[in-house]
């Protein structure tokens, strides 16, 4: 089983709402649906009543939130252990992109920023490359994800007037572009990208 979504429903059962749970997820509630959608298909049971406000969680909610609670919480800790609630830069961004563009105008635009303390995940590849770490969930490009950023389950944070005949496109979640580390990143990225 995934543990994303025994994570999200977590979410939704401590928040008593998708859309509540949506933003402190990093995920757009429609994303927060298809995942308890999912993980109510993989365990043939319903975990929520859906109310005109919210969710009330099942007799097998209830169950299946104290079973697995700790073990979630306890994996979180580790993966946020280092990560100082001072410093809102300190969660991980993921960067991908051409080698050259990259390293040559990016990574640079970025330097002061992780000089404060902000992490990146940098992929460097060509085509191939990046659409692996597509199939591994870590970067979307447009071409692969019209639907997704159509449905608004991913949000395009720029569209310039005329676009270049190779597009660099800074991609997010839906819902994750006010996160300080994002913000940070997108507003200094796109504050760069007018002198490329």
């Amino acid at each position: 089983m995934d543990l994303s979504l025994l994570r999200t429903f977590l979410g939704v059962y401590r928040a008593g709402s998708l859309s509540r749970a949506a933003p402190h997820l990093g995920l757009s509630q429609p994303a927060v649906t298809a995942q308890i959608r999912a993980l109510e298909s993989a365990l043939g049971q319903q975990l929520f009543q859906r109310l005109p406000r919210g969710v009330a969680p099942t007799s097998v909610a209830d169950e299946l939130a104290r079973e697995v609670a700790p073990h979630v919480d306890a994996l979180a800790a580790v993966a946020d252990r280092g990560v100082a609630p001072a410093n809102p830069l300190a969660k991980p961004v993921h960067l991908a992109g051409p080698a050259e563009l990259t390293t040559v105008h990016a990574l640079p635009a970025l330097a002061e920023l992780v000089g404060r303390g902000l992490k990146l995940r940098v992929t460097l590849g060509l085509a191939d490359d990046l659409l692996a770490g597509l199939a591994a969930r870590r970067f979307v490009p447009r071409y692969l994800c019209r639907d997704e950023l159509d449905s608004g389950t991913l949000v395009a944070l720029r569209r310039p007037e005329v676009p270049p005949i190779n597009t660099l496109f800074l991609a997010a979640r839906a819902g994750t572009t006010t996160l300080p580390h994002i913000a940070a990143v997108r507003t200094r990225l796109l504050s760069a990208a007018a002198s490329w």
